[in-house]
C-alpha cells in the first residue's frame, strides 16, 4: 500500500498533511504494545518470586499506560483517515465533475459507486488501522522475539514454528490460489451471464430446443461448473486458511512451549509460554491485515487510475469581456468517437440571436454544444468570444460565460424553487415565477419536482435558462417532449429573450418548423463546411 501510494502522486499527495499524525499514532501503538510487554515481563518477575507489591504496582501500570496509549492511537489514526477521506471524496467528486463526456462515458453508474464508496471505505479500512497493524504484526513481534530470547534460550524460537507455517500460507500459498480462483471464478460468471442473456433475449424461440442443447443447456452447465467452482474453492482455500489458523491457535504455540520447557526453572517456563502467547495473538490478525492491505491496494490503484484520467484542461483567465459581443467559431472538428470528424464548423453568431442547429442523429450537435461550453475539450479549431479565444479561460470564467442544458437532465428531488435556484440562487420569488412563466410552465414554486411529468420538467430546466446570467445558453433538444403549441411559444419567448437581454442563445432541434423560427438555422452534415446557415 505505502509502496502504491508513493507511485501515487494523486493519492500521496493528498495523504501527506495527514502523515506525519498517521506516524504518531503509530508511534503510540508501538509503546502502547511495549508497556503490554512490560507488563507481561512484571508478571513473570511475580512468578519468579520477586518483590509482590512492587513488580503489581508496576504491571498495573504498564496495563494502564497500554490502555491509554492503543485508545490514543486508534484516535489519531482515525482522525487523520477521516481527513485523508474527506479530501479524496473531494477530490475524486471535483475530478469526476471535470471529465469529458467521452472520458465519463467509460464510468459506468456501478465504477462511480465503487470508486465513491468501497473503494474510499477499503481505503479508510487500511489507513485508520495501518498503525495499529504494523505494530501488532511486525514491531512488537521483533520485541516480543528479542523478549523471549531474553528471558529464556536459543531453543525457544521453535515455538515460532506455527506461526512461521501460518505466515507462509497467508503471504504465499493463499493469495496465489486465490488469484487463480478469482480468474476461474470471473471466467463462468461472464458464462452464466452470456447464456442467460441468450436465453432470455429469445426465450420464445429457444423453449423449443430440446433440452440438451441451446442456451439453455449452456446455462445449465454453467451453473454447474459455478457450483464445483466453489466446492473445489472451499477445498483448496478454506482448508488452508483453516489449517492456518489451527496453526495460531494459542493451543498449538503451548504445546509445544510446555513439551519444550517443562523442566526449565519456572520463571523461564513462564517466559516461554507468555512470551509466545504475546506473538500468537496479534498473529492471529495476520489474515485480517493483510485482507486490509490487499483491499486498500486494489482500491488506491482503481483510484488513481481514475484520477490519472485526463481532465478537462482549462486556462487561467478569470475575467470575461465586458458587455454584449459575437461567438465566432472557426475549423472546428469534433471528437464524437475514438477518431476526429472531418468536419470544419464555421460559423459566427452576435447577441440578440437565437441561432438553431439542426441535423441528422450522431452527426455531432450535442458534441458542438459541449465543446461550447468547455465540457468537451476533444476538438481541434478555435472558440471566440469577443475575439479572444474561450480556451484560454478558467472553469469558473468558462462557466459564466456558457450555460448548457443536456437532453434528460434529471431534476433535484426538492421543490421547484430549489430547482431554480441552481441556477439563480439569491432572488425572488416573483423572478422565478417569471421565469416560470416564460418556460410556459404556470405552478406552484413549493410543488416537488420529482412529481412533475416529462414534458414539465424539461420546461422546468428551460425556466433556469431565463434565470442564467451567463452570455451563451446552450439548449439541447429542449423542446422534445413538448406538444407542438406549446413548443412554439416557448421558441418565441427564447427568441424574445434574446433580443431584450442580448444573450446568444443555441439550440439543437430535430423539428424544423421550430428551427424555422429562430433568427439564424444552421444545418450540420459530414461535408467539409457544415455550418452553413440556411
Amino acid at each position: 500500500m505505502l509502496f502504491n501510494l508513493k507511485k501515487s502522486n494523486q493519492l500521496s499527495s493528498i495523504l501527506a498533511p495527514s502523515l506525519p499524525m498517521l506516524l504518531f499514532g503509530a508511534l503510540c501503538a508501538v509503546l502502547a504494545g511495549v508497556s503490554g510487554l512490560l507488563a507481561i515481563w512484571c508478571i513473570i518477575q511475580l512468578i519468579g518470586g520477586k518483590d509482590s507489591a512492587y513488580w503489581l504496582i508496576f504491571a498495573s501500570l504498564c496495563w494502564c499506560v497500554s490502555a491509554l496509549l492503543f485508545a490514543l492511537s486508534a484516535w489519531i489514526s482515525h482522525f487523520s483517515e477521516a481527513q485523508f477521506s474527506e479530501k479524496l471524496r473531494h477530490k475524486v467528486a471535483s475530478h469526476l465533475t471535470r471529465l469529458p463526456a467521452h472520458q465519463l462515458a467509460n464510468y459506468k453508474s456501478d465504477n462511480l459507486k465503487r470508486l465513491l464508496g468501497d473503494d474510499i471505505t477499503a481505503m479508510h479500512h487500511l489507513i485508520a488501522h495501518l498503525p495499529t497493524e504494523v505494530a501488532n504484526l511486525l514491531i512488537l513481534p521483533c520485541l516480543t522475539v528479542a523478549f523471549l530470547l531474553v528471558e529464556t534460550r536459543l531453543i525457544a524460537l521453535v515455538v515460532l514454528l506455527p506461526g512461521l507455517i501460518a505466515a507462509i500460507c497467508y503471504l504465499v500459498i493463499i493469495p496465489k490460489l486465490i488469484a487463480k480462483q478469482q480468474i476461474e471464478r470471473f471466467d463462468v460468471i461472464a458464462e452464466i451471464t452470456t447464456s442467460l442473456n441468450e436465453y432470455s433475449n429469445g426465450i420464445t424461440t429457444y423453449r423449443t430446443y430440446i433440452t440438451n442443447s441451446g442456451p439453455l443447456n449452456q446455462f445449465k452447465h454453467a451453473t454447474t461448473h459455478f457450483i464445483k467452482n466453489i466446492s473445489s474453492r472451499i477445498k483448496r482455500v478454506s482448508g488452508v486458511v483453516a489449517f492456518s489458523t489451527s496453526m495460531l491457535q494459542a493451543v498449538a504455540t503451548f504445546t509445544i512451549a510446555y513439551s519444550l520447557g517443562k523442566s526449565w526453572p519456572i520463571e523461564e517456563l513462564a517466559s516461554l509460554l507468555f512470551f509466545s502467547l504475546a506473538v500468537v495473538t496479534p498473529a492471529l490478525k495476520l489474515g485480517h491485515g493483510l485482507d486490509y492491505v490487499r483491499a486498500g491496494n486494489a482500491a488506491a490503484k482503481r483510484i488513481e487510475d481514475f484520477l490519472q484520467t485526463p481532465a478537462i484542461p482549462f486556462g487561467q483567465k478569470t475575467n470575461l469581456v465586458t458587455g454584449s459581443g459575437s461567438l465566432t467559431v472557426e475549423q472546428l472538428s469534433l471528437q464524437t468517437t475514438a477518431q476526429m470528424m472531418k468536419q470544419r464548423i464555421n460559423f459566427a453568431v452576435s447577441s440578440g440571436t437565437l441561432l438553431a442547429i439542426s441535423g441528422v442523429s450522431g452527426i455531432g450537435k450535442s458534441s458542438l454544444l459541449r465543446a461550447l461550453s468547455g465540457f468537451e475539450p476533444s476538438y481541434k479549431g478555435t472558440i471566440l468570444y469577443q475575439g479572444e479565444d474561450c480556451s484560454s479561460l478558467s472553469e469558473q470564467a468558462w462557466s459564466r460565460l456558457a450555460m448548457l442544458l443536456p437532453q434528460q437532465l434529471p431534476v433535484l428531488d426538492a421543490s421547484v424553487k430549489e430547482n431554480l435556484a441552481l441556477t439563480q440562487p439569491n432572488t425572488t420569488d416573483e423572478h422565478y415565477n417569471n421565469a416560470l412563466e416564460q418556460a410556459q410552465l404556470p405552478i406552484s414554486l413549493s410543488r416537488s419536482a420529482s412529481l412533475l411529468s416529462g414534458g414539465e420538467k424539461q420546461r422546468l430546466h428551460l425556466a433556469r435558462a431565463f434565470l442564467s446570467k451567463a452570455k451563451i445558453i446552450l439548449l439541447d433538444e429542449p423542446t422534445n417532449a413538448l406538444d407542438k403549441e406549446t413548443a412554439m411559444r416557448c421558441m418565441k419567448q427564447l427568441k424574445n429573450y434574446a433580443q431584450t437581454q442580448q444573450k446568444i442563445i443555441i439550440m439543437v432541434t430535430h423539428d424544423h418548423t421550430l428551427a424555422a423560427q429562430a433568427n439564424e438555422h444552421l444545418y450540420m452534415t459530414k461535408d467539409t463546411l457544415c455550418g452553413e446557415k440556411l
